[in-house]
């Protein structure tokens, strides 16, 4: 072997036992910079990870409270509309043999005896007394003007007299006087409001009607009126 061959067998030699010790070196700094840096941090990703799954599940839990919090708000209600609906129907009813004399000026002295003289000579219909168990004018309302005459209120001791008293309505066109049912505050607000909607709306036993399309429609509840 000539001296050149030997010098470069050396350098090739030396040169591998440099790469061999700096690739030692480097796996000692990368294992250092594992150990000091790179380990805590994976542990704390992983800690970091646990508390976020802690978290989600909390989440989780809180949806699942408050979709439970909300049925129940919502069951409550539509038991609170159901039974509202439910008070102001046996309201109506309480209400069922009372009519509603509008434009009469009040009388000096006996209002049934003058609701038997309207229903005679204006109605011409036949009542007694018998068949009227009250009339009295309602209470003007708070912040009335005074100038609208309160209308009277009738209660019939049957459903007859008043079905008869009521029916005998048209005759009393033209004149100052009309009647109209006794409405609970409710249905009185939902024929109004029909009537504002459609330009057209009436009561028949509390029960609020229109013409939609030429069609007779019950209005039962605003939902009712706003899909017309």
């Amino acid at each position: 072997m000539s001296a050149r061959n030997t010098r470069a067998s050396t350098q090739l030699q030396k040169s591998a036992e440099l790469r061999e010790k700096l690739s030692a070196d480097n796996k000692l700094l990368l294992d250092a910079i594992e150990a000091t840096l790179l380990l805590p941090l994976k542990t704390e990703i992983q800690e970091l990870k646990l508390q976020l799954a802690g978290v989600t599940d909390e989440q989780r839990e809180i949806k699942s409270s408050v979709a439970q919090v909300e049925n129940k708000i919502d069951t409550t209600d539509a038991a609170v509309r159901k039974m509202s609906a439910r008070l102001n129907d046996l309201d109506q009813y309480s209400r069922r043999n009372c009519l509603l004399l509008h434009g009469a000026a009040p009388p000096d002295s006996d209002t049934v005896q003058f609701v038997l003289d309207t229903a005679k000579n204006t109605l011409g219909i036949d009542l007694s007394i018998s068949d009227i168990d009250r009339a009295h004018p309602l209470p003007r309302r708070n912040g009335s003007d005074g100038q609208r005459t309160p209308p009277i209120v009738i209660k019939f001791v049957s459903y007859a007299a008043r079905h008869r008293f009521f029916s005998a309505k048209s005759k009393l066109k033209g004149s100052k006087l009309f009647v109209t049912e006794q409405l609970t505050r409710k249905n009185a607000l939902l024929l109004r409001a029909t009537r504002e909607k459609m330009g057209n709306g009436w009561s028949l036993d509390g029960r609020i009607y229109c013409l939609h399309d030429g069609v007779k429609k019950r209005v039962a509840s605003r939902t009712d009126l706003d899909n017309m």
